[in-house]
Parts: C-alpha cells; sequence; structure tokens
C-alpha cells in the first residue's frame, strides 16, 4: 500500500511539473547534436575504447531528437575542454626501465608497450598523483587520440606488474552551468538535460527516446540554491 501510495504522488508530481509549465514548452522541429558531444556520452553507454563512429551517430541522433522536444534544450551543453580523455596514470610494483622511459615513453613491459603504442601514447612524466596513496612507481601518459579511457584501465589493470591504472584526478576550472546525461535500457535512450546557466533558477528535463520518436517525461523548474 505504501508502495502504490508512493507511485501514485510521485506520477501526480511528474503530471504537475509538466502542466505547470507547459505554456513556456516549445518543440523545435530543428534541433541539432553534434558527433562530438555524442561521443563521450556512447562512451558512458557502450564498451568501445576508441570511438566507434557508428555508435555515435546513433547516439547523435537519439540526442537530436531529444532535444526536439523543448527548444531551450537546444542551450543545454556538455562543455568540454579537461583532458579525461587523453591521459592515464599508471602504478608498477618495480621501477620502469628509465632509459627506454625517457627515449621513447615506454616501460620494457611487452603487453603494457603494445596498448601504448596502438593507442598513440608518446607524451609521458614520472610520476602519478596516486602514487604515494596506493604504493609503487607511477608514470602518467597521454595522448592526443580521444579515448575511453575507463576502458583501456581495464586492459591495462590486467597486464604484468601493473598495480593501478586510472583516470587523474583533473583539475579544471571551466565552470559548467549545463549538462546531459543519457542511461540506455533496452531500446529506451533515457536523456536528462539540467541548466542553471542564468544562476537563478535550475532546470532539469528526462526525456525517452524510442526509435524515432521523443517524449518529455518531466521538466522541473525551481529556484536556484
Amino acid at each position: 500500500m505504501k508502495y502504490f501510495l508512493f507511485v501514485l504522488i510521485l506520477l501526480s508530481f511528474m503530471v504537475v511539473s509538466c502542466d505547470d509549465i507547459e505554456e513556456n514548452i516549445v518543440p523545435n522541429l530543428n534541433a541539432t547534436a553534434t558527433f562530438e558531444e555524442s561521443i563521450p556520452l556512447a562512451f558512458a553507454n557502450f564498451h568501445s575504447i576508441r570511438v566507434d563512429t557508428m555508435l555515435t551517430e546513433r547516439v547523435r541522433e537519439k540526442l537530436r531528437l531529444a532535444r526536439t522536444v523543448d527548444i531551450e534544450l537546444q542551450d543545454v551543453v556538455n562543455i568540454m575542454g579537461c583532458p579525461e580523455y587523453h591521459t592515464v596514470e599508471i602504478i608498477f610494483t618495480n621501477p620502469v626501465d628509465s632509459t627506454k622511459f625517457q627515449d621513447s615513453c615506454r616501460t620494457t613491459y611487452y603487453q603494457v608497450d603494445w596498448v601504448l603504442d596502438e593507442y598513440g601514447f608518446f607524451y609521458c612524466s614520472p610520476g602519478a598523483i596516486r602514487e604515494e596513496m596506493i604504493g609503487g612507481h607511477g608514470y602518467t601518459f597521454t595522448t592526443t587520440e580521444m579515448l575511453n579511457i575507463s576502458e583501456l584501465c581495464q586492459l591495462l589493470i590486467t597486464q604484468e606488474s601493473v598495480t593501478y591504472a586510472g583516470v587523474p584526478p583533473i583539475d579544471c576550472d571551466i565552470w559548467r552551468c549545463s549538462r546531459f546525461t543519457l542511461t540506455i535500457l533496452d531500446d529506451v535512450y533515457t536523456f536528462k538535460f539540467y541548466d542553471f546557466c542564468d544562476g537563478e533558477t535550475e532546470t532539469e528535463w528526462v526525456v525517452d527516446v524510442i526509435d524515432d520518436e521523443a517524449t518529455l517525461v518531466v521538466k522541473v523548474e525551481r529556484e536556484a540554491g
């Protein structure tokens, strides 16, 4: 009975939220989405290390459809500018060959070096932020290629002598006042958009996209803070 009441209250809230601001919702049949902004969404939902063009194009089209339900969504963007897609920290139980490392950013561990070669890591430095906490010998590697570093780390952590592989903490001073996320369940693409760029109002949208149809599930506006 309590569960039923909770669901009923939640559904009522969602209906009221949409009804209260329905007059402010203007569809946008000419909505657009870029390939570049769709890459992080594809990375978050699929297991490819490199950018998969077909998967990313599919996500891009779903994002475009999601934005058609409300013209305001065209201005909700994920600001990219921090290097979380290009840098990895690796901590080894033993130090790597210093000469090989200095000459070519390689470790002399065959499987690790194969990964570094394959994904274009040709910039490196000794030391890692988590080295002191975890122990061992840390090194930081950087590539110009945009990669799904989380998936890459799953490959590296299985290699000989590697005790840790991860994304270094990002010290990013870019103020992100809008963003969006994507979760995929079966054929349902659920986007959550957030915007608080005016500093006064926080707005949240939830949009479901199934095939070529987008549905605004809820739009909520509240005072910031």
